[in-house]
């Protein structure tokens, strides 16, 4: 979650003299965080919905590790595939719309990089030179380097990455991972004087503290989950639903429900536990596809942490552009929608005729998309 704060000073100086609006930088940044991190499966992300998912397929006694649940999953992540894709899309073809094509035009037209009533969540901050000497790339790419290397040693014995893997044996073998990993940080750190040895353990301590809050959500998703299922709430749900509604507009209704409860409550963690105890026995109980009801969740919860004005990503990327809260929310919100609208009907076509290649046809749905109202934005214009 910190990226954005990283990220953002590092590039805002390029941007403002490119004259890119700092609102576009706080979308790239918002739309390559949590849309990318959650379609990573060994950080996590990719671990906490495993558990999930893990869970509910116990308790089903389901025959399938969430590793490979999760894979299969994957190209039903149509919503986080969209909001990544839609970047280079945008940026590459000049084809901004609505709010952000106004914020491009000021900065563009009048050298402004705010509104006149803007507030930035910060001031523009000037590169501290002494720790930019002292980094190293070896801080980067050794780390990442050890982190591989040993999770690819400890599950490889187990037959990875060409045999299903138990979803605990990947998340002992990634705690260790990361363990060693960070180890080896501390240790480049001090070599390289650019941290002291109590200043890199509190900075480790720190991360560690910051977990907790992950393990409480994880518990508590548990905890409801064994809740909803004494309840017996996916028996009920399904019988109210059979004969009423068909199911093949289930995920499209799992992704509807999802994306209005991410985006009021601001968190996707919070709503993936809610929604997957629910989707997951829907899905089983119904015979719908357990990849696309999946999918469904993971998608509702990352639009609404994607555009909610509350969610911690998008304030983060709000910061760590300097940008305006409310002006980035502005113009990121009708992309967002954009890319909900194309998910829906993606969802609904894969259930209702049992096309495999959904992904495919969200893609190129959202690329005619942009373009219509490219050109409609451009001839309102010119008329």
């Amino acid at each position: 979650m910190g990226t954005p704060l990283i990220v953002g000073p590092i590039y805002e100086s390029l941007f403002d003299k490119a004259k890119i609006s700092r609102e576009k930088l706080a979308w790239i940044i918002d739309s390559t965080a949590s849309p990318v991190s959650v379609m990573v499966p060994f950080i996590g992300w990719g671990v906490y919905i495993m558990g999930l998912i893990d869970t509910e397929f116990k308790r089903l006694s389901i025959d399938m590790s969430s590793w490979d649940a999760f894979m299969v999953s994957l190209p039903y992540f149509i919503y986080p595939v969209l909001a990544v894709l839609i970047v280079p899309l945008i940026i590459l073809l000049k084809l901004d719309f609505g709010p952000m094509k106004a914020a491009e035009d000021r900065i563009m037209n009048t050298g402004q990089i705010y509104w006149d009533n803007a507030k930035p969540l910060r001031e523009s901050v000037e590169v501290d030179k002494d720790v930019e000497n002292k980094s190293k790339p070896i801080l980067i790419w050794l780390p990442i380097v050890i982190l591989i290397v040993s999770l690819f040693t400890l599950l490889a014995p187990k037959g990875f990455p060409f045999q299903s893997v138990e979803g605990k044996d990947f998340r002992i073998a990634l705690s260790l991972s990361y363990f060693f990993a960070a180890i080896s940080i501390i240790l480049l750190m001090l070599f390289y004087k650019v941290k002291t040895i109590s200043q890199s353990l509190n900075i480790y301590t720190t991360g560690m503290k910051n977990m907790t809050d992950i393990l409480v959500i994880l518990v508590l998703a548990w905890s409801l989950g064994s809740v909803l299922d004494k309840l017996g709430t996916a028996n009920y749900i399904v019988q109210v639903i059979d004969g009423t509604i068909p199911p093949a507009i289930v995920p499209a209704l799992i992704f509807l429900v999802g994306a209005c409860m991410s985006f009021a409550n601001g968190t996707s963690w919070g709503t993936f536990a809610i929604m997957l105890p629910l989707a997951i026995p829907l899905g089983y109980h119904l015979d719908i596809s357990l990849a696309v009801c999946i999918g469904a969740v993971i998608s509702g919860g990352i639009f609404g942490d994607h555009s909610s004005p509350i969610s911690d990503t998008t304030i983060l990327s709000s910061t760590g552009a300097g940008a305006d809260h409310k002006d980035h929310n502005k113009t990121q919100v009708p992309i967002a929608i954009f890319n909900g609208i194309v998910t829906t009907i993606a969802l609904l076509i894969t259930s209702i005729i049992d096309f495999k290649f959904t992904l495919i046809l969200a893609i190129l749905s959202m690329i005619c998309g942009v373009f219509i109202i490219n050109q409609v934005q451009k001839y309102r214009y010119n008329h």
